[in-house]
């Protein structure tokens, strides 16, 4: 684990055991909000979820082995005042002693599969960090058996390590998610307080703001009771801020940047994608990153070979860093020599090859059009592969070089991100179409096969965010962007698409009925209120169209009650009283409504 102040980790397609929705959300949440509002430098800030990129040639699929490979510890001069890790997923105890499960994490081999949360404890505890807070958002799956609830051993083990722990339910409760909040209940009031607290926030803040708040969002969005628990060590301070702290040295600028500018496919691309899975915001400093004596590039630092500007912004070599380097010199006179030919060759190609068939070149931006052409000196056919006019041979005359599969693969991931802008199943497609042309002899086909995957699964999700709004023609709309060589997600994707089909049945037959209960109401009459609400209880539970059904249930019920009052007042109790009856004992208004008939009996 590279000196990190903040690892976030979410799961939702587990191998072995029933998925979960917004669990890969809340870390992608928690992680924009680290990057984008606190300001932790990304290099800072791990992300492991389903879809979240590489970082460089490591994989951060949240799998036993890479979860436990990005707890190791590295040596690091660098003291943080504060560690967070926060994990969304599966949970369980088993023999005394609790796991977190991983992607891949098997219920009958928990064991062997599962993550002890002792192990992560002791990793946490051997970095840098003066203090560390742990925050388990951990679901329960009905198929997998433990022995008891998970929860227990980890208080215990928080005692002995002196770690700050923050679990989202307490141990005979069950952590839930809604789908009107595209969260789970404890990941919304920790962002709503990270946000409302902002860098003030403090162990006594934030425990108060998620003891009050959680329970609160579980009776708005009808689920059972969950509340927070918190097992603070007395030697931490309560009332200091916690958040990790703003480094940004220029060092890590240059990281950062690396990472938030989103360059044209220096090493091996991950950087891009990490920006596509995770739709941080783009942070664009005002002024440059480099200062006015920027140190040495370092010796795997990759410079861009189609920027012809490379190295000119350097300074000058003064003569006493000739006289304390001489190697500098020979290496100022190599760039600017090669500088000079190139420009020249450039100068030559742009007189003699025909208007229109190369453009300046230019590195890609980030705010080109999707629409405009990519800004890369080629010339596309519709039949034939994508080719770059590089910087011509003196052998070829006006004709250019043929590029290299190598070159060619990597040019082609590079447009193929440049699609991609609002993360909408369309432009995901689009990129996708365009990596399925990286050559399968290019060393860039792996990496644009994994990426075709990941974008694939983006689909999928997008899919699924919209179903969950009740948006399930959309859904089906999105999912059938899914190409059949796609194999596995393909089916997948069919899968749901037939489920969506039915549910769009099911709402359009609910709506039908919540547009039958409006045509009885007479906003006079509080027997059509009741009427209406009769009518409304034929939407079943967990169908489309529930929670509207639900929501007018209790608008109706409370008018029943503003109608007996007004009826109460013009002296009529006895009506008021059998009007005050037909307030439903399942809605808000009941006691009200029962408290006013003891009153006027």
């Amino acid at each position: 684990m590279a000196n990190y102040s903040s690892l976030t980790i979410g799961i939702n397609r587990y191998e072995h055991t029933q998925p979960l929705s917004f669990a890969q959300a809340d870390a992608q949440a928690i992680w924009q909000y680290m990057v984008g509002e606190a300001k932790v430098p990304p290099s800072q800030s791990l992300l492991l979820t389903d879809a979240s990129a590489w970082i460089e040639d490591r994989s951060t699929t949240p799998t036993q082995e890479n979860i436990l490979k990005w707890l190791t510890p590295e040596k690091s001069s660098q003291i943080k005042p504060w560690l967070w890790f926060f994990f969304s997923g599966y949970g369980v105890s088993w023999q005394g002693q609790d796991y977190l499960l991983p992607i891949d994490g098997d219920p009958a081999d928990i064991p062997g599969t599962g993550i002890l949360i002792e192990t992560v404890f002791e990793q946490l505890r051997q970095q840098q960090a003066d203090n560390i807070l742990v925050l388990l958002d951990i679901n329960r799956s009905p198929g997998i058996l433990a022995e008891e609830a998970v929860g227990g051993d980890t208080l215990e083990l928080a005692k002995k390590y002196g770690i700050a722990v923050v679990l989202s339910s307490q141990l005979t409760e069950t952590s839930h998610e809604a789908t009107g909040l595209g969260h789970g209940m404890f990941a919304a009031a920790l962002l709503e307080a990270l946000r409302y607290y902002q860098r003030d926030v403090t162990l006594e803040k934030l425990e108060q703001y998620l003891r009050d708040r959680v329970p609160e969002l579980c009776e708005h969005h009808w689920r059972p009771k969950q509340e927070p628990l918190f097992a603070i060590p007395t030697t931490l301070d309560r009332t200091s801020p916690i958040l990790p702290s703003e480094t940004l040295d220029w060092e890590m600028a240059a990281v950062s940047a690396a990472v938030i500018e989103n360059h044209n496919g220096n090493g091996n691309g991950k950087a891009a994608a990490a920006q596509i899975t995770t739709s941080a915001p783009i942070v664009r400093p005002s002024q440059p990153l480099v200062p006015p004596n920027p140190p040495e590039k370092p010796e795997n630092g990759n410079s861009d070979p189609k920027t012809p500007e490379s190295g000119t912004n350097e300074p000058e070599p003064t003569a006493a860093s000739t006289n304390d380097r001489p190697p500098a010199l020979q290496k100022w006179l190599a760039v600017g020599g090669g500088l000079f030919i190139l420009l020249m060759l450039l100068a030559w190609l742009l007189n003699n090859l025909p208007s229109g068939e190369v453009s300046d070149p230019v590195v890609l931006e980030d705010g080109a059009s999707p629409s405009e052409q990519p800004p890369l000196a080629v010339t596309e056919s519709p039949s034939a592969p994508e080719t770059t006019t590089s910087t011509p041979s003196p052998t070829t005359q006006t004709t250019p070089v043929s590029p290299t599969a190598d070159q060619d693969g990597q040019e082609i991931l590079v447009r193929a991100r440049s699609y991609i802008r609002n993360y909408q199943a369309s432009e995901l497609k689009r990129a996708i179409l365009a990596a399925r042309q990286v050559p399968a002899n290019s060393r860039y086909y792996p990496e644009a096969q994994r990426t075709i995957t990941t974008w694939s699964l983006m689909i999928v999700d997008i899919a699924r965010g919209r179903a969950n709004n009740g948006d399930f023609k959309g859904a089906i709309a999105a999912a059938s962007l899914i190409d059949p060589t796609e194999d596995r997600i393909h089916t997948l994707a069919n899968q749901r698409i037939e489920q969506w089909k039915r549910q769009v049945l099911q709402q359009e037959k609910n709506q039908s009925t919540i547009q039958a209960a409006k045509q009885l109401i007479r906003f006079t009459q509080a027997s059509s209120y009741s009427k209406g609400i009769v009518t409304l209880r034929q939407v079943p539970v967990g169908q489309p169209g529930y929670a509207e059904a639900r929501k007018l249930i209790n608008i109706w019920s409370r008018q029943i009650y503003l109608i007996a009052n007004s009826r109460a007042a013009r002296g009529n109790l006895a009506q008021a009283i059998e009007t005050a009856k037909l307030v439903p004992q399942d809605t808000p208004s009941y006691q009200a409504a029962q408290d006013a008939i003891a009153r006027w009996q």
